[in-house]
């Protein structure tokens, strides 16, 4: 099962970390604001729903204000080299 986490560095990065690698090549994450669900898109423009419903009104407006996110996975307890992809904010 995936496990999945969203955290906000102290400098104002977006992270989004799992317990397993990023399936293909993420092109880019958007966030539905309505549904307030993560869509991971891969380079053939397949996506993915993150099961992780966000519910705190301040990761949201950080999330509404950010341009990239960092995507990086730990194997055991070591986190793994992340990278950076855009991130788009989609509203009704």
């Amino acid at each position: 099962m995936t496990k999945t986490d969203l955290i906000i560095s102290d400098e104002g990065d977006i992270v989004l970390v799992q317990n397993i690698p990023f399936e293909g090549e993420v092109t880019r994450v958007e966030f539905y604001l309505e549904t307030r669900y993560l869509m991971v898109v891969d380079e053939n423009e397949d996506s993915r729903m993150i099961p992780y419903e966000i519910t705190d009104e301040t990761v949201i407006n950080s999330l509404k204000q950010a341009a990239t996110i960092i995507l990086t996975y730990v194997e055991g307890d070591t986190p793994q080299g992340g990278f950076e992809v855009p991130f788009i904010t989609i509203s009704p």
